[in-house]
Parts: structure tokens; C-alpha cells; sequence
């Protein structure tokens, strides 16, 4: 059986500086006799550092703890918004990240968290999973928890392998790529980027296409400078003019996340997006990451064609990122 305790006697299985974070939170947990020599996924944007910087007044945070090693089974975040628990908050993607397969210990789990929302006057609950290319076992311990799928987004990645992009991309975005050599526009990873800066190009880029930016100039900056680490800018340059920039996020040790993207309109022509893409395949390389997942391009599950056939032509590998709900009233 499981037993619920609140965070008061969280230090007893916690370091202090995860207790400083998870003190911040509505934090419910739930200890388990079970216990597993498997890890959790840990995915940057499930963990209480990343959690702590959203918003604490509405944020929800459950877990599963062993008692005998103190390990995380299972954990899963919510936001409540009027009658629905929404999973991620701020992020592209939540998900029940679990390391054990029991049936039985993750349907009590599940159970006593879904007894909470419920509780808090939630009618409905949204989990916005990661692509399967990363893993596909919590999709199916979803289904099993009464979850059906609402809609799946179009994802897609390189499996860093090849010893360089170009193998990788069909013919159309090898001939973007040399023109873009032949101009003589370069590729750097901004090592120490003025995050404000950075903020602006992309705001002046995309505004320019009619693309919306989904994170504020405030929201990067607190990111950037809470974890330094994990948040790497990438620019084109034609001389000393920025006209191409990326951002790229860390969700482990095996995946680079690639966040956000914009490019100069007046070198549509060039498409320097080309030259960023190459740029950071190699930089995967280099930092030995194992999937370079560069989004999606799909809105509620409606693809966006042009973007689509654009990421394929960089040999993308279409794998699927599904959102599922479940109605508890």
C-alpha cells in the first residue's frame, strides 16, 4: 500500500536544495515498498529546478517514492484552470514520467493523485506526452489508467549517427546549404549570448513572417540565467549580421531539444534555417547526443504541410507526440 505525506517530511528523502525548490510547490508524494534498479526518464522539464521557476499558485506536483532507496517511481506536475488539470505547464511537453511497469503500484498511485484534482474540482485531466522517439511505455500505462487519445502532433528528429547532416538531407536542402557556404555566411554557437538580444531577433524575425513567439523576453532571460547549462544560441551570420538564430534545450544527456528558430525574411532566398540545422547536428555530435528532436509541425494534431515537408527534406524521422484526457467528474 501507499502512504500519503506531505511536504513538512520531505527532507527525509530529499537533499536540501531539492527541498529548497519542492517547498515552493503544492508538493503531494506517496511512499511504496516497491523498489527498481531502473532510473527515471528525467526530462529537464519535468524536474522540481525547471517547475520552480512556473507558477507556484497553481502548480501541483506528485510523486512516488520508495522507501526502501528514496528513488522517484513516478511523478507528474498539473496546472488547474478553472475545471481542467493541464500537464505540462509552460513546457512543450509533461507526461507521467515512471520507471517501473506494475500495473497494480502505478494504478494506486494514479489513483490517489486523480482523488486530488478531483478534490480540487477538476472534471477533466490533459497530459501532453513527449514524442515517442524518446520512449512509448508511458503512453500505454495511460490507456491502462482510462486515458483516451484527444489528438497526436507530427514530431520529428535525426538519430545522431551519421558523421554529418548533409547525408542526412535530401537534395533541395544540400543545394540551400552550399549557397549559403557560397555567400559566405558562417555558423557559430554563441557561447556567451546576450539573451536579450537574442530575445529581439527572434521577436523581429518572426514578427516580420506573422510567427508568434510563445515565451516572453522576461521568461528567457530567467531561464537562461537559472540554467546556463541546459540553454545553448546558435546564429548565421553574413559578416557580422545576425540573420539566423536558434535555441536549443537540453532534456538530458541524450537529447537535444530544439526550442525556437528565426531567420532573417530578407534572406529568404538563402534560407540560413539550413545552416543552423547543420550547425547543430554537429554540435550533437560534438556534445554526444543521441537524438537532436527538432519539434513539431502539427497544431492540435493538424499538420502544418509546409513545415512538415520542410523537416522531412532535412531527413527528419516522423514519429508521433499524442495528448490524452480523461474525464473524472
Amino acid at each position: 500500500m501507499l502512504t500519503s505525506k506531505l511536504n513538512e517530511t520531505f527532507c527525509e528523502i530529499s537533499s536540501k536544495f531539492e527541498l529548497q525548490k519542492v517547498q515552493k510547490m503544492n508538493e503531494y508524494y506517496f511512499i511504496s515498498k516497491f523498489e527498481t534498479s531502473n532510473e527515471l526518464p528525467d526530462y529537464f522539464f519535468n524536474t522540481n529546478d525547471y517547475l520552480g521557476l512556473q507558477n507556484q499558485d497553481v502548480l501541483f506536483n506528485f510523486k512516488l517514492v520508495s522507501e526502501v532507496s528514496k528513488k522517484v517511481l513516478a511523478r507528474i506536475h498539473f496546472y488547474i484552470d478553472g475545471k481542467i488539470a493541464h500537464n505540462p505547464s509552460k513546457a512543450p511537453f509533461g507526461g507521467l514520467e515512471t520507471c517501473i511497469s506494475d500495473t497494480e503500484v502505478i494504478s494506486e498511485f494514479w489513483q490517489k493523485t486523480e482523488e486530488i484534482l478531483r478534490k480540487k474540482g477538476c472534471k477533466r485531466i490533459e497530459i501532453r506526452c513527449w514524442p515517442d522517439a524518446y520512449q512509448d511505455n508511458s503512453f500505454q500505462i495511460l490507456e491502462k489508467l482510462g486515458f483516451e487519445l484527444l489528438f497526436s502532433d507530427y514530431n520529428y528528429h535525426h538519430i545522431v549517427s551519421a558523421p554529418e547532416a548533409l547525408l542526412l538531407f535530401l537534395k533541395p536542402e544540400r543545394k540551400r546549404f552550399r549557397k549559403c557556404l557560397k555567400a559566405g555566411f558562417v555558423f557559430e554557437y554563441w557561447k556567451n549570448p546576450d539573451t536579450k538580444l537574442a530575445h529581439e531577433l527572434l521577436s523581429q524575425f518572426r514578427k516580420a513572417k506573422n510567427i508568434p513567439l510563445n515565451i516572453s523576453q522576461e521568461q528567457l532571460l530567467k531561464s537562461v540565467e537559472t540554467f546556463p547549462e541546459k540553454y545553448f544560441f546558435f546564429l548565421v551570420k553574413n559578416e557580422n549580421k545576425m540573420i539566423g538564430i536558434s535555441v536549443c534545450v537540453e532534456i538530458n544527456q541524450d537529447i537535444l531539444y530544439h526550442f525556437c528558430l528565426a531567420t532573417d525574411p530578407d534572406y529568404f532566398l538563402f534560407s540560413p534555417s539550413v545552416m543552423l540545422y547543420e550547425g547543430i547536428y554537429r554540435f550533437c555530435l560534438d556534445k554526444n547526443y543521441t537524438l537532436f528532436d527538432f519539434g513539431t509541425a502539427s497544431i492540435s494534431g493538424e499538420k502544418q504541410i509546409g513545415l512538415s515537408i520542410f523537416k522531412t527534406k532535412l531527413g527528419g524521422i516522423e514519429s508521433q507526440k499524442p495528448t490524452y484526457f480523461k474525464t473524472i467528474a
